[in-house]
């Protein structure tokens, strides 16, 4: 069994399945930013940009999110997860 997880906090979080991991990414760190960015009355070109990297992030997490729920864990999710989260490192 695999633990996916990461440094959150100061403490280390640990999910032993992908879509814990995925359900958290999402919350945390994609969903609050996206409220954030939608709550503030004038958007610059940077929260522009801002935004649609974050929309994107949450799309893949969501496709990725519904192929576990309907396969199960399948070879490549854990990469594909991990090419999401550095997408999100350059936010």
């Amino acid at each position: 069994m695999d633990c996916y997880g990461g440094f959150a906090d100061g403490g280390y979080l640990c999910f032993f399945d992908l879509g814990g991991t995925i359900g958290y990414a999402l919350e945390c760190y994609i969903s609050s930013n996206l409220d954030e960015i939608e709550s503030k009355l004038v958007k610059t070109p940077s929260n522009e940009q801002y935004y649609a990297e974050l929309t994107a992030a949450e799309l893949a997490l969501d496709d990725l999110l519904g192929a576990f729920m309907e396969q199960g864990y399948q070879t490549g999710m854990k990469k594909r997860l991990e090419e999401i989260k550095m997408l999100r490192r350059h936010l």
